[in-house]
Formats: structure tokens, C-alpha cells, sequence
């Protein structure tokens, strides 16, 4: 059961850390534009970082904490959320109406268990954007590996709290959430989700790299590709020419009319030989707009659930997710790095078909057990692995980017 009394100190301490804010020039104010879109209201990072510490000290103080017991209940939720998608936008925005827009319907989302919050007030960074009033989007893998009791809390641009009341449902074979939120007045405006945006198509993404808060970035849909589940699932998504690190899993990816066309939730570096090409992957929107009226249904055993929602060993780091390919003439060599313990990676190789050869560790059993055409692709992809490995930590003092 969540409490939502709010201690007075608490309290204060929000609404110190807002007068704050407006001494500094980053209070709200619809006409002149959000913060850091204009000369006269530069954006401070150091203040937003203050202003994170002070809504998750107020989420603990208040007790509105969630248990993996939420998480639990809202794991591969069956049922739709009932609610009717909007329309998609038609008529194109001027840049600086984009900005705006993307900015707005965008929040810092802050994810914390109580032992970060002790030891430093650390959090996990990411991003989350509402897509229908009160509900919002992000990725699974900001929850992943959580100690409890833990906080999710969210940040506008314009510098307010935003709540989040309940998680409606999380997808992890998709690195799909659904959270309810509450919060910053009428300023986070919401983004129709746009099912049928065609290769081609200009877009923007907002989010936080290396605690740089709302900061944009532009690029093109480059094709729809398919992404390999744990299970040999074959799920789609939206492959992006965009330049994105950790910081920006759970933005929306926009269009140039204000609807958001998919979710930002991966990386895939693709390797061969001196060769590197990063690729960015987002759940398409239709994957989204279907939790609103389609039925759900995933065939997770109870015991891959059940590790999914196993604490990590450090459960403050990062759990940005990335994938180094390397591919041959007959098959290709994948790792997959996630960043909570990035040296824990684990490598798969598979033929032309997508037949999976191995999968595992690295390990000398491993690569003995692979025919010869394979080994040379699977020393490549481990060395390159082992390399992003040591690559992923962030410097020290910043919240981790997810």
C-alpha cells in the first residue's frame, strides 16, 4: 500500500528547491518558452541535479515507495488499459514548436532503492513522456534489478515533481512500462502515438545524456528491423539514424507533426573488423498503442519473472543495454552488455538462418564447442565486448544514465 501523506519538512524542501529554480530564471512561464530554448533562459544542469535529490528525498520521506510486490502484480499485465489512443497529429510544427513540445511531454525519470538513497542519493537517470493524461511511458529496465523498498520520480523541464502514483504494467520482453503519474499542473503535455510512420521520417528525441537534463537530438527512421527476444522471439522494432548514449532510454522519438512514432530503449553496435556502426533501437509506437485496447499475452515462465525481478549485486548502477554484433560470411557473433554488471555479458552465435549455435558466457568451453568459421567471429565480438565493458562505467558524482 502506497502512502501519500507529505511530511511539512518535505514539503519545504521542494518548494525551497523551486524558489531556488526561479531565483536562477527556471521557473515556469508557457510564453517565453521552456527552459533551454532560448537565450535568456539557459538551462543549469547543477540545479536540476539539486532538484532530483530533493523530490526523491521527499518520495522517501513520505513514504511513497513501491515493493517488488508492485512489481510483481503489474508484470505482463493481461488486460488493456482501456482507454481510446488519440488521433495523430497531421500539420508539421516550426522547430521551435517541436522543441517545445517534445521538451514538455518529456520528464526525468529517477528510479532508487532505498540503500542508494542512504548511501549518497544516487539515482538511476532516464527519460519517461506521457501518452495519454496521466499515463506515461518508459522502459522496463529502469526497474530491473531493484532492491526494495524503492523510489520512481520524475522531473519537468520546467523544474516540478512528478509523481508516480502506481506501475500500471510492465512488458520486459518488450522494455515496455506503463506508469500512473500525477504532477506538474497542466505543463507535461501528452504525444498521440503515431502506429504507421514509414522509413524515411525525420525525428527528434529528447533525454539526458551524462546528466546534460532535456537535451535533443535529431535523426531519421532508417528501416523497421527485427530485434531477437531471449527466447528466439522475433520482435520489431524501429531501427534509428540517431546519435543517443545512456541518458535517453524511455524518450519518445517524434515526429515533425508532435506524435511520438516509438520508444528509444537500445543500442546495437554492429562490428566487422575495424569497422563500428552504432544503431538505435525504439519500440514502434504500435507496440504502445496496442497495451491501450488489445488483450496481452507472453509465454514467460514463472521462473524467468522471477529473475527478472531478482535484485541485482549492485543495484545503483546503470542498466543501460547494449549490443555488439559481428557478423561473417556464414553467421554472426552477439553480445549483449547490460550495464548493472557490464563483465556479466553473455554471447551468442548464430547462423545465416538465425539458428542459435551457443549461447552463454564467454568461456573456453564455449568457443570450443563452436565450428571453426565461428571462432575467429566470436574472439572478434568478445574483444570488442570486454572493451565496452570497461567503457560503460560513468564518471563519479553523476546519476546513472539507464
Amino acid at each position: 500500500m502506497l502512502r501519500t501523506e507529505v511530511t511539512t519538512h518535505a514539503l519545504r524542501a521542494v518548494r525551497l528547491a523551486g524558489v531556488v529554480v526561479g531565483l536562477l530564471g527556471v521557473a515556469v512561464c508557457q510564453a517565453a518558452g521552456v527552459v533551454g530554448g532560448q537565450v535568456e533562459m539557459p538551462l543549469d544542469d547543477a540545479v536540476y541535479a539539486r532538484l532530483g535529490k530533493a523530490i526523491r528525498h521527499e518520495a522517501f520521506s513520505s513514504n511513497r515507495v513501491f515493493r517488488i510486490a508492485d512489481l510483481a502484480a503489474a508484470m505482463n499485465r493481461r488486460e488493456p488499459l482501456g482507454l481510446v489512443p488519440a488521433t495523430p497529429a497531421q500539420t508539421p510544427l516550426d522547430d521551435a514548436a517541436l522543441h517545445e513540445r517534445a521538451a514538455r511531454a518529456t520528464f526525468a525519470l529517477y528510479t532508487l532503492s532505498e540503500a542508494d538513497y542512504k548511501s549518497g542519493n544516487t539515482a538511476r537517470l532516464g527519460a519517461a513522456f506521457l501518452i495519454h493524461p496521466g499515463i506515461a511511458a518508459t522502459c522496463f529496465h529502469a526497474f530491473k534489478g531493484l532492491d526494495e523498498p524503492f523510489v520512481a520520480a520524475g522531473l519537468t523541464v520546467e523544474g516540478r515533481p512528478v509523481t508516480v502514483v502506481k506501475i500500471l504494467a510492465l512488458y520486459p520482453l518488450e522494455d515496455l512500462a506503463l506508469l500512473q503519474v500525477e504532477g506538474a499542473g497542466d505543463t507535461v503535455q501528452w504525444l498521440p502515438l503515431r502506429p504507421d510512420t514509414p522509413a524515411g521520417t525525420r525525428v527528434r528525441a529528447i533525454g539526458h545524456p551524462l546528466n546534460k537534463y532535456f537535451f535533443a537530438v535529431e535523426g531519421m527512421v532508417a528501416r523497421y528491423g527485427i530485434k531477437n527476444g531471449p527466447g528466439g522471439e522475433r520482435l520489431t522494432r524501429l531501427h534509428l539514424m540517431i546519435h543517443s548514449i545512456g541518458g535517453f532510454s524511455g524518450g519518445a522519438i517524434i515526429d515533425n507533426a508532435g506524435n511520438a512514432v516509438g520508444m528509444l530503449d537500445s543500442i546495437e553496435t554492429l562490428k566487422a573488423g575495424a569497422a563500428t556502426y552504432d544503431i538505435h533501437s525504439a519500440i514502434p509506437a504500435a507496440a504502445i498503442r496496442a497495451r491501450f485496447f488489445e488483450p496481452y499475452a507472453c509465454g514467460m515462465t514463472p521462473e524467468a519473472v522471477a529473475d527478472l525481478l531478482r535484485p541485482v549485486a549492485t543495484p545503483s548502477a546503470s542498466v543501460d543495454v547494449h549490443t555488439i554484433k559481428t557478423e561473417g560470411a556464414k553467421g554472426a557473433a552477439i553480445s549483449e552488455i547490460r550495464s548493472n554488471a557490464p563483465h556479466a555479458y553473455t554471447v551468442r552465435i548464430e547462423d545465416k538462418s538465425g539458428k542459435v549455435l551457443a549461447h552463454g558466457r564467454p568461456s573456453d568451453a564455449l568457443r570450443a564447442g563452436l565450428p571453426e568459421w565461428a571462432k575467429s567471429l566470436y574472439d572478434e565480438n568478445v574483444r570488442a565486448a570486454g572493451a565496452k565493458a570497461d567503457a560503460i562505467a560513468p564518471p563519479d558524482g553523476m546519476e546513472q544514465p539507464r
